[in-house]
């Protein structure tokens, strides 16, 4: 016999896959779409590069005709001829 309050064990386990951090890409008319989720703030912005603190470290974007848009739920798209993405762990 089950005990019926015991947790179910998919329930357990959802929140562990969840990602702090995302990062999706595709190609667009213009260069490349990037979106990434899980960011606390932009630290450093000019068209030729983006710096991005996220929960779990920083997001290093270089490339040429950079534009950024910035999100309510966390979320940053940059738009341009991305051509470098680089990735630092930690906060500092």
């Amino acid at each position: 016999m089950t005990d019926k309050s015991s947790p179910n064990i998919k329930e357990l386990r959802a929140p562990a896959i969840i990602n702090k951090f995302h990062l999706d890409a595709e190609r667009s008319a213009f260069g490349m779409t990037l979106t990434v989720c899980g960011v606390i703030g932009v630290r450093d912005f000019s068209r030729e590069s983006i710096e991005i603190l996220t929960h779990t470290g920083k997001v290093f974007i270089s490339g040429r005709r950079l534009s950024l848009s910035i999100y309510e739920n966390g979320a940053v798209e940059i738009k341009g001829r991305v051509e470098d993405v680089r990735f630092g762990y930690g906060k500092n």
